[in-house]
């Protein structure tokens, strides 16, 4: 109320910036250990969209920019990929 916005947007803001928070810690936890690359993962339910079902399992070097979170209230995390 304080700032005129409403609950919602407040807590949609709040998770998006969590989400970007955990990528950039997970990516920077994962080359701490040696792990060379990272996959996205979507939660495969009915409340995946389908810019996040292009994304599924998409490998990237551990230190590249990836595109997530992808849109506000986005679930994709960043998985270790291991042999």
């Amino acid at each position: 109320e304080r700032f005129g916005v409403s609950y919602n947007n407040a807590d949609t803001i709040a998770r998006t910036e969590l989400a970007h928070v955990q990528t950039i810690a997970a990516q920077e936890r994962y080359k701490s250990y040696g792990i060379t690359e990272v996959q996205i993962w979507a939660d495969a339910d009915e409340r995946r969209c389908s810019e996040c079902g292009k994304l599924h399992r998409t490998i990237y070097p551990a230190g590249a920019s990836v595109p997530i979170p992808a849109h506000p209230r986005c679930r994709c995390c960043l998985v270790p990929v291991i042999d």
